[in-house]
């Protein structure tokens, strides 16, 4: 766990996503950092194709192409009711 932690604090300290980003590239880096740990045994393949399901099929499609600055919660909360973005 303290391990997790610590890479996600240098991940977000790397300055590898900026504001304009799509939520798209956060999602990859994501995906990739579960990649690790289940290689890493700290996570189960299970896990990996739970996240992977979830992501192509409600985060992707959703808000993808909304750049991080504008994937607020009202926003996300329009998109989960349906409403449009």
């Amino acid at each position: 766990m303290r391990e997790r932690l610590i890479k996600r604090e240098r991940l977000a300290q790397s300055g590898e996503l900026k504001a304009s980003d799509r939520v798209s590239k956060a999602v990859e880096l994501f995906m990739k950092d579960q990649q690790a740990l289940v290689k890493a045994e700290i996570n189960s393949p299970g896990t990996l194709e739970t996240y992977r399901y979830q992501t192509d099929k409600n985060i992707l499609p959703r808000i993808g192409e909304l750049a991080l600055e504008e994937a607020t919660t009202p926003r996300v909360n329009r998109v989960d009711r349906g409403d449009q973005g």
